[in-house]
């Protein structure tokens, strides 16, 4: 069984994914980022207010990364037309088990 993650998120940004475990080029672009798949940029909206003294406020808006092709029909048409700005109730799954 997949891990899985449901609620509301707001869509941020479509771009591969930053490579965090290695240094940027010299000019502090990614070199590998031309070749790496586009992905949304989503930051899952809390429920309520977040208290940005209490010790886990950060993690609150840590983003997700999700797959911005692959999808067919109906589904493909709706990933498709998403913006920056937008919000989605949407449930997210891991099929590599890195959640």
């Amino acid at each position: 069984m997949d891990p899985t993650t449901s609620g509301r998120f707001r869509v941020h940004d479509r771009r591969p994914r930053p490579d965090i475990e290695e240094d940027p080029g010299v000019d502090g672009t990614d070199p590998d980022a031309a070749d790496a798949p586009e992905e949304f940029v989503l930051v899952e909206l809390p429920e309520g207010p977040v208290d940005p003294t209490a010790p886990d406020a950060e993690e609150q808006f840590d983003p997700l990364y999700a797959t911005a092709e692959g999808y067919e029909g109906e589904l493909a048409e709706r990933v498709a037309s998403l913006e920056p700005g937008y919000v989605v109730d949407a449930t997210l799954a891991w099929t590599d088990g890195s959640a």
